[in-house]
């Protein structure tokens, strides 16, 4: 008999950690900062199936974009998203 899945929630700092990661294969120019053409760059880097779809980029820019510059930079983003954005 099969055991169920159970989703261990993972710890802030594990969170943080695969946060981390991700963003560091999304930041193909190696930059630090995301903005919305790099962003769609990494995406399509790591061929993710939402790298085409312009409101999934929007909302994450949105989302991510703390200062509203167009921008998402690797320092606040795990911070962001501890905070459930």
């Amino acid at each position: 008999m099969a055991q169920p899945d159970i989703d261990i929630p993972e710890s802030g700092p594990e969170r943080e950690e695969r946060i981390e990661k991700l963003y560091k294969k999304l930041d193909v120019r190696n930059k630090g900062r995301l903005d919305r053409r790099s962003l769609k760059e990494g995406l399509q880097k790591i061929n993710h199936p939402l790298a085409g779809a312009d409101s999934f980029l929007d909302n994450v820019m949105r989302s991510a974009d703390l200062n509203h510059d167009g921008v998402i930079e690797v320092f606040r983003l795990p911070f962001r998203c501890r905070q459930g954005h």
